[in-house]
């Protein structure tokens, strides 16, 4: 289980704090991961100041993310959280993957999340989407199906649907920032996309 939390109001000492706590959770073993810890962190452009990406087998153990470590520990005063959702696989197939290629890694059936990857691009970026209603799963596969990156390289890096305001959250990289930006307006301008935020992302190394 995934989760997506923007922070507001953050102070030096409360991005020290958060640093440290990623340094503790990135050498976790898998099992004490799953209890609930923040697998990376992204200094964003815009209203907020950073996005943590959290993840745990259960409720509670995001609720501890937030509440202990987030409010209480780095005195974060704002925090935004979205949870991601698990996405049924089309009705009919979507597209076909496309073929593999020597040396590289198999294609995939389904997106990654975002910040499932590593190493990341030079250059990344949060698209938040809203769509028009019963378009959201569409919207979701068909990025996935026409935006380059699958299985590796510029494009699209990851993507959830999300709980929230939002519909979808959509991680971009790039090897330039003009080739950021201009997969930052394809997706914003996607077929039956109605609302955009995006936000330019520096991924803080623990």
């Amino acid at each position: 289980m995934d989760a997506y939390i923007y922070l507001q109001g953050m102070s030096a000492d409360s991005m020290m704090t958060l640093l440290s706590a990623l340094r503790e959770d990135v050498e976790l073993a898998d099992d004490d991961r799953a209890k609930g810890s923040i697998r990376a962190v992204g200094s964003i452009t815009g209203e907020y100041d950073a996005i943590v990406f959290a993840e745990s087998d259960s409720l509670e153990g995001l609720q501890r993310v937030v509440l202990e470590r987030l409010r209480g520990s780095a005195a974060v005063p704002v925090t935004e959280t979205y949870m991601a959702l698990d996405v049924p696989p089309p009705a009919e197939p979507h597209c076909t993957p496309p073929a593999a290629q020597p040396g590289r890694p198999p294609p995939k059936a389904v997106p990654d999340a975002p910040k499932r990857r590593t190493p990341s691009l030079a250059f990344d970026a949060l698209v938040n989407l809203s769509c028009e209603p019963g378009w959201a799963q569409w919207v979701y596969w068909d990025l996935f199906c026409n935006l380059p990156g699958n299985p590796v390289g510029p494009g699209l890096q990851g993507e959830r649907m999300t709980t929230g305001p939002w519909d979808i959250l959509v991680e971009l990289g790039a090897n330039t920032s003009a080739d950021l930006a201009a997969f930052i307006v394809r997706v914003r301008g996607w077929p039956h996309v109605i609302g955009s935020s995006a936000a330019a992302m520096t991924l803080l190394v623990p």
